[in-house]
């Protein structure tokens, strides 16, 4: 894997619409600055506030305690991680979903940092309502990765993930489909911290993944055919012997000499499809695509070699995604994301292939209560603008910085508490 360096570059932020927080949609005064008269670059320099939200309490518990101390922990390695930070509001929010304590698998555990930017108005320093960039650190989930989840590969259950960057500080690093508008783009690059001495999970290989799109095929051929037995009914012979009268004689209108007629009357009739033949064309186009999807799975696997099917294979999202996109005729593999500044433009993407991966059973301890955290996830959101050629210096350099502090280690010193 690449091991990628950390820039430090400085420039302008954009600011896409996402969830708000304050409902009310109004524009909110950052106190404390009536004196100072705003502007662009007093914006960029205002020191920003930390604050923590309190936190929802759970029912009653013995791992109650364990469980706000290790949360807390976490926020504050953001906290840490943010450093000196301008610009913007960070305001922690420590959530728990559902109740965790009446489950015996791993339940996911969220810190989540989103920034309020600072912006002008009439001279006066305000504080975005709104919010898309942020930093997260999530317990027994790769939720900030996006991907497809609940996918079988024969007995094993598995998902893909972000796209492999390469390491950070040593540990597995990927970047997250791109989510945002037109004008801009939400970036996600997360970092994931496991336990040392055994592997959270492995990646399907090629041929897995090809088996997979076999069974897949099949499946859907199977459905399609007994969608068509249940939805295109035979109506009686002599329902659709009058409606072949009414229909004739529809399109023999305007027909204003016994010529034109008969050959009206001949092409109807090379034309006309009674309800058995309908269904038998339906019925035959569908076995039609169903064979292009098949040979088209058959010529991705005879592309590589024996060896090059047994290694990883990388995807895109919509090919798992039971929506036949692998009848394309282009389908194949794709390559993971190689270039850090590589950004969406109007006539090219990046290759942003992504693994899937089979968890491993063994590297869960069935001992430990729910709430224990068994791996992490921490990830850092920036935007970019379309005008800007979807860079935003400023955020990729508070990124950079973000995770050069990120204290990973003391991170993982929580697993398992």
């Amino acid at each position: 894997m690449n091991n990628f360096k950390l820039f430090a570059i400085a420039g302008l932020s954009f600011l896409l619409i996402s969830p708000t927080e304050n409902t009310s949609g109004l524009l909110i005064e950052r106190p404390g600055n009536e004196q100072t008269p705003c502007t662009v670059e007093s914006v960029k320099t205002t020191p920003g506030n930390w604050s923590v939200d309190p936190f929802t309490m759970l029912p009653s518990n013995p791992a109650l305690p364990a469980l706000v101390k290790n949360l807390q922990k976490e926020a504050e390695l953001v906290h840490k991680a943010l450093g000196g930070f301008t610009g913007f509001d960070a305001k922690c929010y420590l959530y728990v979903a559902d109740n965790p304590f009446i489950k015996k698998t791993p339940h996911r555990l969220e810190v989540n940092v989103p920034f309020y930017h600072y912006y002008c108005d009439n001279g006066k320093l305000m504080v975005e309502d709104e919010y898309s960039d942020g930093a997260l650190v999530y317990s027994n989930s790769t939720w900030p990765m996006g991907g497809v989840g609940g996918i079988k590969l024969g007995t094993k259950v598995c998902r893909t993930l972000g796209s492999p960057i390469g390491n950070i500080r040593g540990y597995p690093a990927f970047e997250a489909d791109w989510t945002g508008s037109p004008a801009g783009s939400t970036f996600t690059w997360i970092v994931l911290v496991t336990k040392k001495e055994k592997p959270l999970f492995r990646y399907a290989s090629k041929a897995e993944i090809l088996d997979y799109l076999v069974q897949m095929a099949a499946k859907s051929r199977t459905e399609n055919q007994a969608s068509i037995d249940q939805y295109v009914v035979i109506r009686p012979e002599s329902v659709q012997t009058e409606e072949r009268k009414k229909e004739l004689a529809s399109f023999l209108d305007g027909a204003t000499s016994e010529s034109a007629r008969q050959s009206r009357t001949e092409r109807f009739n090379k034309d006309y499809r009674n309800d058995q033949q309908k269904k038998d064309d339906t019925k035959k186009k569908a076995t039609e695509e169903a064979n292009k999807v098949s040979a088209n799975i058959t010529a991705v696997r005879a592309r590589y070699s024996p060896e090059q099917l047994n290694e990883p294979g990388y995807v895109q999202d919509w090919l798992l995604n039971n929506n036949n996109g692998f009848s394309d005729n282009n389908f194949d593999f794709v390559q993971p994301k190689t270039d850090p500044f590589c950004r969406p433009t109007d006539n090219t993407g990046c290759p942003m292939g992504k693994p899937l991966a089979i968890y491993n059973s063994q590297y869960f301890d069935p001992a430990l209560p729910s709430t224990s955290a068994q791996y992490f996830t921490v990830a850092f959101r920036w935007t970019a603008g379309k005008s800007d050629k979807f860079r935003n210096l400023q955020g990729e350099k508070l990124r950079d910085e973000f995770f050069a502090r990120f204290d990973f280690d003391e991170l993982a010193a929580i697993l398992g508490k």
